[in-house]
């Protein structure tokens, strides 16, 4: 087994071993991206082998060693940090100023959407409509600012009106 400290300096046979699994890594690979992304994903997969080797706990790095599947499992993990890393685009708009957008997972949107007409809410409105979407009944609210039932209807109706002019 492979001492743990990080001055011992990785072994020419892992090296050797890592590239004698490339071709096997390259099958693999069609399981977690695209065509035109499965030899950039081989290399990240190489890049963090060779920077991870002493994860693996293996005695040697021969055929059933554990190693292909400690490579597979590898492989596994850069495909899905891929898929969650944020990619930052750069957008320039019409008067030349750019802006850096980062593009989020699609089960995010709705979470950067209730961030966003939360940051849109304002006064006393704002706070009325925000009590009632988390559940708080018109007379709770009503108590609170000093109006009625009725009025609190009024303002909270009035709240969404504007966040969707604003938002459209």
């Amino acid at each position: 087994m492979l001492p743990d400290n990080d001055n011992t300096p990785r072994p020419a046979s892992f090296d050797a071993a890592v590239l004698a699994y490339h071709g096997m890594l390259c099958v693999r690979s069609q399981h977690y991206v695209p065509p035109g992304k499965r030899e950039d994903l081989v290399q990240d997969v190489i890049l963090y082998a060779l920077a991870h080797w002493q994860n693996f706990r293996g005695e040697t790095y021969e055929p059933g060693s554990g190693f292909q599947s400690w490579l597979r499992w590898q492989m596994r993990a850069v495909a899905a940090n891929q898929r969650n890393k944020k990619q930052v685009t750069t957008v320039y708009d019409d008067k030349g100023k750019y802006s850096n957008r980062i593009g989020v997972a699609a089960d995010q949107e709705k979470t950067l959407a209730a961030m966003d007409t939360l940051a849109r809410l304002k006064g006393r409105d704002g706070m009325a409509l925000l009590r009632v979407g988390m559940g708080c009944s018109l007379e709770e609210v009503g108590r609170e600012i000093g109006v009625s039932r009725e009025r609190v209807r009024q303002i909270t109706d009035r709240e969404r009106a504007r966040l969707r002019r604003v938002a459209a």
